[in-house]
């Protein structure tokens, strides 16, 4: 009731799938059983008949986290890469290449600056590449500028990357934004 069916593919065009980002609120720390079933009823609803997905995941408190995650993805994580690397920080990025998508490089980019390390992955599906970073901005109490300031470091970050010669221009950048969405809300 009241769901749109999914938008048609234009002839001749390729499905590349879907590119979810979900931040799943420090996973790993205390995960519930509550906490997993509805984060694989999620991801099961957000992916389903998708083709070739990503999962760009926020706030991947540790390993552990990065791998209950893993088992919450369609099919048990079956097929599934998981590129996330720990660090200090319990709000780590990761991301997730589904079935048909091949990871061909990854890791955690070091920004001075941008407070929890965006991830980024280069990734093939089908006849297109691309690099999607994984990223978690400063919420700082609500204040955006915090936020903002941290994105353009980050945009600095990929436009000195796109500008390498024989470089690959394209970027997905996927994330939790702490930015306003509407006035004085995040």
């Amino acid at each position: 009731r009241g769901r749109k069916p999914p938008p048609q593919i234009p002839a001749g065009g390729e499905n590349l799938g879907r590119l979810v980002s979900w931040n799943v609120q420090a996973l790993g720390k205390k995960a519930s059983r509550a906490k997993k079933d509805a984060l694989r009823l999620g991801l099961g609803r957000a992916l389903a008949g998708a083709g070739p997905s990503i999962l760009a995941a926020q706030e991947v408190a540790n390993d552990k986290g990065a791998e209950t995650l893993s088992r919450q993805l369609p099919e048990g994580g079956s097929g599934w890469t998981m590129s996330f690397e720990d660090t200090s920080d319990s709000m780590n990025n990761a991301i997730y290449a589904g079935p048909g998508v091949r990871v061909n490089c990854s890791g955690n980019l070091n920004i001075d600056g941008v407070r929890h390390p965006p991830h980024m992955a280069h990734v093939t599906a089908g006849d297109a590449d691309f690099t999607v970073l994984s990223v978690h901005l400063s919420y700082a109490k609500g204040d955006a500028s915090a936020s903002a300031a941290e994105l353009r470091l980050i945009m600095d970050w990929v436009r000195a990357q796109a500008a390498k010669p024989g470089a690959d221009p394209d970027f997905v950048i996927a994330g939790d934004f702490n930015l306003p969405t509407s006035p004085g809300k995040t």
